[in-house]
């Protein structure tokens, strides 16, 4: 027993003395003076104890988003399914500092298809650089039009975020390279980044997964064109066309001149006639017309109300009314907030809508119709482009476009 009471006191004053010294060292090396006897240079206890860092567990390390694939070219919905569990994992983790955690944020700077197109163009580099992808969608929330991502998208509500009372992503006003304000130029930071994923996509499979409508677009959408005509067999026995007319109205581009709306109706007559000769039936023509101007909208409706009623062609004309011109400018001003935002998914619903159309009409440098028309279903030989009457000549004001080559469709027939 004494024996073993010896030991035992041996072992706590080593261990005590052990502590004591421990706690000497790091009291001398935070101090300027090294050349103590007991810490100094010479002293193994004391540079073990200061080689001696806390080591961050591999789930506490950053590591960017990285898909293998031999091919270039990759199904998005593959790739993107892949992403969302990185990101969700990536945000999520307090334990990364969030001054490491690479991201992208994407802000609109223009209309709605400019700013579709060039989100797309920030997808892509988000995944190819394999950063974190938010969004700054303007200047209403993303989910009043268009339904939610299935990760964390949204950039205010990500800066807001805590997770153990810790910021998930650090504020990125002083990284250049995160901030992307409409399309990516050749001189953004983002460019010189290395690329760790090389693949391309398919831009309207990407634009299909991205941008999808919310509920009450959808429900604005169904109320025009339900989702059953269009699975059903009356389906084969209908066309829907699409006629897309933008003036540039209380805009500073002249787009289409005054009187040039019946050009479209001509191209659209012409177009009837000519498919119902070459399948040798009659034909439903449900279409929708959508314009920037009222009162160009409203003449194109009398005029395909006439074809109907001279017996040549069969029309049902779909319209929708209050949308919004420039629905990514609109402000509170512009109404009460619950009219705005009905206004603003008018708007969006009308994209969709140009979207679902077999064959298409589009004003030659709007890229609200171009962008709808890209994520759509008209095979790009039945995407028409109708220029201004006057573009080779003097406009009425200023227009940066010039003719769309060929000026009008073949199918058209304008001399």
């Amino acid at each position: 027993m004494y024996i073993i009471r010896v030991m035992r006191y041996r072992i706590f004053h080593f261990t005590l003395i052990l502590c004591i010294t421990t706690l000497i060292c790091k009291a001398q090396n935070m101090s300027e003076d090294n050349d103590s006897e007991t810490c100094g240079k010479s002293s193994n206890l004391c540079e073990q104890a200061s080689k001696e860092k806390p080591q961050r567990s591999q789930t506490a390390v950053w590591k960017p988003f990285v898909y293998e694939s031999k091919a270039k070219w990759v199904a998005f919905q593959t790739v993107f399914a892949e992403y969302v569990i990185w990101h969700r994992r990536m945000f999520l983790n307090a334990d990364i500092p969030c001054h490491e955690k690479k991201c992208v944020v994407f802000t609109p700077n223009a209309g709605l298809g400019d700013s579709i197109g060039a989100l797309s163009s920030a997808v892509s580099i988000a995944l190819k650089t394999g950063r974190l992808l938010f969004i700054n969608w303007k200047p209403y929330n993303w989910t009043v039009g268009l339904k939610a991502l299935p990760f964390d998208y949204d950039y205010s509500a990500a800066l807001n975020a805590r997770n153990n009372n810790k910021p998930l992503i650090c504020p990125h006003h002083s990284d250049i390279a995160a901030q992307l304000s409409g399309h990516i130029t050749a001189d953004h930071p983002l460019i010189k980044i290395p690329t760790i994923t090389d693949l391309n996509f398919a831009y309207d499979d990407k634009i299909r997964a991205i941008v999808q409508p919310s509920s009450k677009v959808q429900h604005i959408v169904d109320s025009v064109i339900s989702s059953q005509f269009e699975s059903s067999n009356d389906r084969k026995n209908v066309q829907l066309v699409g006629l897309v007319m933008r003036t540039g109205e209380g805009e500073y581009n002249q787009f289409l001149s005054p009187g040039d709306e019946a050009y479209f109706v001509q191209c659209f007559r012409n177009y009837a006639v000519d498919y119902q000769k070459k399948i040798a039936k009659l034909v439903k023509f449900k279409v929708f017309v959508t314009s920037d101007n009222i009162e160009t909208k409203t003449k194109v409706v009398n005029e395909l109300n006439n074809q109907t009623n001279n017996g040549e062609i069969h029309v049902d004309v779909i319209t929708l009314d209050d949308s919004f011109v420039h629905v990514m400018h609109v402000s509170e001003k512009n109404g009460k907030k619950k009219t705005v935002k009905e206004k603003i998914r008018k708007t969006y619903a009308e994209y969709f809508l140009i979207g679902k159309c077999d064959v298409l009409f589009l004003t030659h440098g709007s890229l609200f119709g171009r962008a709808a028309a890209e994520r759509g279903i008209a095979d790009e030989r039945n995407v028409h482009f109708i220029s201004d009457s006057k573009c080779d000549g003097k406009r009425e004001k200023y227009s940066y476009l010039k003719c769309h080559e060929p000026k009008y469709p073949a199918v058209c027939n304008i001399q």
